[in-house]
């Protein structure tokens, strides 16, 4: 049985697509699960490592028609008429020709889903243009729906959300993001010293449910004696990169993108690292964030506000905040914080947590195993 893992890339650079699947191929080859991993987009064509680039057809209409014929585009791909099994990545229904691929392919087709569509479209500010966006995804997401062949949600919330949505069943799998934990550091972190608690939130965009608004909005009404520095690393703040803000005894200070050892030091100086805190702002009660990930495998404890499917209950190095807009308590991260820095050997129990539980090799025998199951049937038939 031939299987591919898909992920279509509109852009010219799909570079930033190929960085999410690469842990992902790696840990399927090391493995020894035979998945493909392609990622279909408009200018390369080329093997690059445990990836495969294939392009697609450019429409004669121009790049905006093909952003409109997505579907369209990967059927006319050559490349992915020779499996059995795809495991596609949801590419949204912003489609004039939803079925074109599922109408033309010979394969059995899962679906992977990473969010519930419509909330999230609607958690933006609400222009013709999200509001047209989300009429689109209400009635082809259920047309697409009905005509796959399995669902995979990362979240049961999603799972069940994707399945709803459809009037026909099929099987359907939960399997939550990963993560390849020997590329990324163990940085671990600082002790609390009592007196300057040390905070790092990282959000790659101003994308409403990172909640960077609600820490920065509770820190900025803090009045306490001890001292707060929060570095924030990304795009998520909003404010240029090397700005500095400080609020009495508060200091917020914007890095801007960070990668390598730059961001290995930024960690190695945080006591808490902070994950989502506004899932709710999506429609969303769960979630497998993936600086979530990051935080476990580099070994640093952190503060979040939703339910993580990896995530068993009281684990010592996470403190689950509301899923909700109430104001952020800022003694809870200093409690927190002084409960983490009396146990050394934190880091390495998050190392190893997140090399059972997290990592992308545990993620994908599952997407294989599934992809096999659903891939069965169209056999004894």
């Amino acid at each position: 049985m031939k299987i591919a893992f898909v992920n279509l890339a509109l852009g010219n650079d799909p570079s930033g697509v190929a960085k999410a699947v690469k842990g992902q191929a790696r840990a399927a080859r090391l493995e020894g699960l035979p998945i493909d991993f392609l990622v279909v987009n408009p200018a390369r064509e080329e093997v690059d490592g445990d990836l495969r680039y294939v392009r697609y057809p450019r429409s004669r209409l121009g790049a905006r028609a093909s952003n409109l014929l997505k579907a369209r585009a990967l059927a006319r791909t050559p490349a992915l008429s020779g499996y059995d099994v795809l495991l596609l990545r949801y590419p949204t229904a912003l489609d004039l020709d939803p079925l074109a691929l599922l109408r033309t392919t010979r394969a059995r087709v899962i679906m992977v889903y990473h969010t519930k569509e419509v909330p999230e479209l609607l958690s933006r500010k609400k222009t013709a243009g999200v509001l047209a966006r989300a009429a689109f995804e209400w009635l082809g997401g259920r047309i697409i729906r009905d005509h796959v062949h399995g669902v995979v949600g990362v979240t049961d919330e999603i799972r069940r959300y994707e399945m709803d949505r459809g009037s026909r069943d099929v099987p359907s799998r939960t399997i939550a993001n990963g993560i390849d934990v020997e590329a990324v550091a163990q940085t671990g972190f600082v002790p609390f010293d009592g007196k300057e608690l040390k905070l790092l939130f990282v959000a790659s965009s101003q994308a409403p449910w990172h909640g960077v608004d609600r820490l920065v909005s509770a820190l900025r009404k803090y009045d306490g004696a001890r001292r707060i520095a929060l570095e924030l690393v990304g795009g998520g703040s909003g404010a240029p990169k090397g700005t500095e803000e400080h609020h009495g005894n508060v200091t917020i200070r914007h890095h801007g993108h960070l990668g390598g050892d730059a961001l290995d030091h930024v960690f190695r100086g945080a006591t808490i690292a902070v994950s989502s805190l506004a899932m709710y702002r999506a429609g969303l009660a769960q979630a497998c964030v993936l600086k979530t990930r990051e935080y476990v495998a580099r070994g640093i404890p952190f503060v979040y506000a939703y339910d993580d499917v990896d995530l068993a209950a009281n684990l010592p190095f996470a403190r689950r905040m509301p899923n909700d807009a109430t104001e952020l308590p800022v003694d809870a991260l200093f409690a927190f914080a002084e409960e983490v820095s009396r146990r050394p050997e934190l880091a390495d129990e998050m190392r190893a947590y997140a090399s059972a539980n997290l990592d992308w090799r545990v993620k994908m025998r599952l997407f294989h195993d599934f992809a096999r199951d659903v891939g069965g049937v169209s056999f004894r038939r």
